[in-house]
């Protein structure tokens, strides 16, 4: 019996990241070592392919993990519930 797990959604790490955080978010997202994925990363730039061009097309098109858990986050800023702290006044006649 085989249990079903939710997919994987590919981003982009901020927390473990070396250049565009796109071989960190990949092993993140797969439960993966960061390290081995950027060793493949790096192995397979010598082998001829479009590998450098597929991983700047990742950095472009991969959200972040911001994006991914805090999608919200991101378009709204937190509320003051004191108003501004540059001094300006909320309501009220400006003098």
């Amino acid at each position: 019996m085989s249990t079903a797990t939710a997919p994987t959604r590919l981003y982009r790490s901020t927390r473990d990241k070396k250049i565009a955080g796109v071989c960190g978010g990949i092993a993140e997202s797969m439960g993966w070592d960061p390290s081995t994925v950027r060793l493949i990363a790096a192995l397979s730039i010598l082998l001829p392919g479009p590998q450098f061009l597929a991983y700047f097309i990742a950095w472009i098109v991969l959200p972040t993990d911001v994006d991914v858990f805090e999608p919200h986050a991101a378009q709204y800023p937190p509320a003051d519930p004191y108003g501004p702290t540059d001094g300006t006044p909320t309501d009220g006649p400006i003098s």
